[in-house]
């Protein structure tokens, strides 16, 4: 009875701390002909850990919780190709047009930005060259970018032009913090809180 007490204690304990610690993140991937990478995602100071490397679609991940490791590796599967009029056509039968109006689209954008300061990430850094077989259109693209790129504190972005050629190649790194506690704050707000308080008005 001790040792089932002792458990439950250590599982609460856990969730508490998963609520309360931010999950960090970092990914990091390059682009030569195809794209490699890999990321990890660590919980309560590192106790769970998710690794990850990718390569063209195949991702190999390896839990790690303590000093327990799983390995699982996922190939590309051969899945059936995105059929827009099919989907549209679904969403035509089970008639969603009628749960969507200005009200409810404006909401779901004031969350996905509230959520999205919960989960973006404050370190960014790119490097790569870029290039179009009309160099005009590759100057016509650099000039747009300096004019509208602005980057915040934390972010680097270094992009040289490549002419005559269409060209692409670069690498990349990202890191953050995923507040879970912010994101369950806001989700009780809009779906439990304000539900209720336009029941009771």
């Amino acid at each position: 009875m001790f040792l089932l007490k002792l458990l439950l204690i250590f599982i609460l304990a856990l969730i508490v701390l998963f609520i309360l610690v931010p999950v960090k993140y970092s990914i990091k991937g390059t682009y030569y002909q195809k794209m490699t990478g890999d990321f990890i995602i660590s919980l309560i100071f590192g106790v769970i850990s998710l690794n990850g490397y990718f390569d063209s679609g195949d991702v190999s991940l390896t839990l790690k919780i303590l000093s327990i490791k799983k390995n699982i590796d996922i190939k590309k599967s051969n899945k059936k190709e995105f059929d827009k009029d099919d989907f549209l056509k679904k969403i035509k039968d089970n008639k969603i047009k009628t749960y969507i109006n200005r009200n409810s689209i404006a909401d779901l954008i004031k969350i996905v930005k509230k959520i999205w300061n919960n989960i973006k990430p404050s370190k960014i850094f790119i490097k790569g060259k870029i290039g179009f077989e009309d160099p005009m259109w590759t100057g016509i693209f650099f000039s747009l970018l300096n004019q509208i790129i602005y980057l915040p504190k934390g972010f680097e972005v270094k992009l040289d032009p490549v002419f005559n050629e269409q060209y692409f190649q670069g690498k990349g790194k990202m890191e953050g913090k995923i507040c879970i506690l912010g994101i369950m704050m806001i989700l009780i707000k809009h779906f439990i809180i304000k539900p209720r308080r336009v029941k009771n008005e």
